[in-house]
Order: C-alpha cells, then sequence, then structure tokens
C-alpha cells in the first residue's frame, strides 16, 4: 500500500487511477513528512512502514523551497523520522525548464541531498514517469515483503 500526504491533488488522482487499473492498493492518509510511505499489510490487520520516504517537488516547487528554506526544513523531518531509505524525487525536465533560472545551483544543491543530507535523489520527466517508478517500488516491495510471509499474487 502506499500512503500519499494530501495536498498534492494531481499526483493523488493519477497514482491512484493508475495504481488501482494496476491491482496495487493506494491509501490517502495525512503524512507528518514525506509525500509517499510504503506500508505493507498482513493478514490479521497488522501494519508495518517499509523502509521508504518519498519527498516529491517538482523543479518550480525544488527551486522555491530552496530559496524559502522549506526544502531544508523538509529533509531535516525525514531524517528524523528515521526512515533508512529517503529518496528526494524531483519531477520535470531540468534541460526543458525555462523557469529554473540557475542550474548549477540546482545540481550543486542535488548533490549535496545525496552527499550531506544522505538522500537517494531521482529524477523523473513527468508525472506519468513518476507514476512508473512508484508503480514499480511497490510491485518490487510485494513480492519481497509478499514472499517473506507466504503471499503470492
Amino acid at each position: 500500500m502506499e500512503r500519499v500526504r494530501k495536498g498534492s491533488g494531481d499526483i493523488l488522482d493519477t497514482t491512484k487511477g493508475q495504481h488501482l487499473a494496476q491491482g496495487i492498493d493506494c491509501e490517502v492518509r495525512q503524512l507528518p513528512c514525506g509525500d509517499v510511505r510504503f506500508v505493507a499489510q498482513y493478514p490479521g490487520g497488522i501494519e508495518v512502514i517499509l523502509d521508504y520516504i518519498i519527498e516529491r517537488k517538482t523543479l518550480e516547487d525544488f527551486h522555491a523551497s530552496m530559496r524559502d528554506g522549506r526544502e531544508r526544513r523538509e529533509a531535516f523531518k525525514m531524517r528524523q523520522a528515521q526512515i533508512p531509505r529517503r529518496i528526494f524525487l524531483l519531477e520535470g525536465d531540468v534541460k526543458q525548464n525555462t523557469l529554473l533560472r540557475n542550474k548549477a545551483s540546482f545540481e550543486k544543491r542535488r548533490a549535496e541531498i545525496e552527499v550531506c543530507d544522505d538522500f537517494y535523489s531521482k529524477k523523473t520527466k513527468s508525472l506519468d514517469d513518476t507514476v512508473v517508478l512508484f508503480v514499480n517500488l511497490q510491485t518490487s516491495m510485494h513480492a519481497v515483503f509478499g514472499a517473506a510471509i507466504g503471499i503470492d499474487d
């Protein structure tokens, strides 16, 4: 199951629809940090938060959040959550983006996120690419964690 933070309306509708079309459950809940968490639901109603948390930003939002400090606060909250695999997902085409004024500062901060903040930084070109990434992650995790308890579907 994927949990997505409210406030990202475009991706909520697209993600949920594409996940459901592929037979993958997606639930929307308010999250204290991050935009996406993966949760394994076991028989008996037991839920286990898996080791992944994703913060998704469009290039425009990332640029604005670099300037107002929001991105660093969000990164701090995600580190405090003690979920070991933190992914900073940047959505959009850097080469085609005319609103991104300083591409060098963008790439510098993206490198800092990986090296200093201990995040994995992933770029997708569009919302559709992001949804494909989420579906692939969900499918992989289901294969691993489902097999661990004998669920095979």
